[in-house]
């Protein structure tokens, strides 16, 4: 394997690492998926931030999944506080190291827009047209 990076090992054990100490308030409900994404395979290596990006990667999609179904419950003060929570993650260590910032601006294309009311941008990005039910 490459200098610096991981098995899948590896990149679990960074993921279990970030789980622990995970620094921001989780959506009601949510809890971490006990293992990385992923799978033991071999000659797959994961750079080292893989583990740590795959928490917050979960985190974020149950969040904003949460703050649709508030939205599509009528719980739209809960849903703004979700919002708000999602906002703050481009604010973060872990995104201003790994994230690569492109033609799509994740913040201003959906998270600004769900604040404002219109949830479609949002609803579309997680692929769900009802997820009251998921």
């Amino acid at each position: 394997m490459a200098d610096d990076f991981y098995d899948y090992a590896g990149m679990d054990q960074e993921y279990q690492r970030t789980v622990r100490h995970f620094p921001l308030r989780l959506a009601p409900g949510f809890e971490f998926p006990e293992r990385a994404p992923g799978h033991a395979q071999d000659g797959v290596e994961y750079a080292p931030g893989c583990g740590t990006v795959a928490a917050y990667f979960a985190w974020i999609d149950a969040v904003e999944k949460e703050a649709i179904r508030a939205h599509d419950a009528g719980r739209h003060d809960e849903a703004h506080r979700l919002l708000l929570l999602a906002a703050s993650w481009p604010e973060t260590d872990v995104y201003l190291a790994y994230n690569v910032p492109g033609d799509f601006d994740w913040l201003d294309g959906l998270i600004i827009p769900a604040l404002q009311g219109e949830f479609g941008p949002l609803r579309d990005w997680v692929g769900q047209t009802n997820i009251a039910t998921e």
